[in-house]
């Protein structure tokens, strides 16, 4: 499902390292999230991308 394979897809290479994108990376922070104030903090951060993403749109 979420495996190694997912993950890598699209990854950037970097000396011996993939460097996974951001939307993955915080998909993985959403799935090993259990405590109500990161869902909070996940929201927030949700929220402001959607307003710079607004903001953006309606600038170009």
């Amino acid at each position: 499902m979420f495996d190694y394979k997912f993950l890598s897809e699209d990854a950037i290479e970097k000396d011996e390292f993939l460097i996974i994108s951001f939307e993955k990376l915080m998909f993985l922070n959403v799935l090993g999230m259990r405590q109500p104030k990161y869902l909070k903090d996940l929201k927030l951060v949700r929220d402001r991308i959607a307003e710079i993403n607004t903001l953006l749109h309606d600038f170009y």
